[in-house]
């Protein structure tokens, strides 16, 4: 049977680290967007523990 060895610690420090490349791609006007998107990644890295 596979299975999935996902090595948490591993998706913890890279998450953030591949969102924060996406931010100089992201369109923004006075700082919303990118305040907006900080907090989903946030919330989902949160979610991750």
């Amino acid at each position: 049977m596979f299975t999935l060895d996902l090595n948490w610690l591993t998706t913890i420090i890279l998450f953030p680290l591949l969102a924060a490349l996406v931010i100089p791609a992201l369109p923004d006007q006075e700082g919303k967007t990118i305040r907006l998107y900080s907090l989903g990644v946030g919330l989902i890295e949160l979610a991750a523990l």
